[in-house]
């Protein structure tokens, strides 16, 4: 599986148009690099931003609900 469709399932349902916004382009050129018939810095830099930006709220709230400095592993 290509690393775009794994960022993809990474993202909750909707986000394809955060992305869009944030990366100021249309919804379709973010399925079209999804799908990988398009190329587009812009988007993959805007996608890192928000898979990040999701992986610190899971940190967030794994701390509220397990205290501060917890590790599940």
């Amino acid at each position: 599986m290509s690393q775009r469709k794994e960022f993809r399932k990474l993202l909750p349902h909707g986000y394809g148009k955060v992305i869009a916004e944030r990366a100021g382009v249309g919804v379709n050129s973010v399925s079209l690099y999804f799908s990988g018939k398009i190329n587009s810095h812009r988007i993959e830099t805007v996608v890192l931003e928000v898979l990040a930006e999701i992986q610190n709220i899971k940190k967030e709230k794994m701390e509220v609900i397990y205290g501060q400095g917890h590790n599940r592993g």
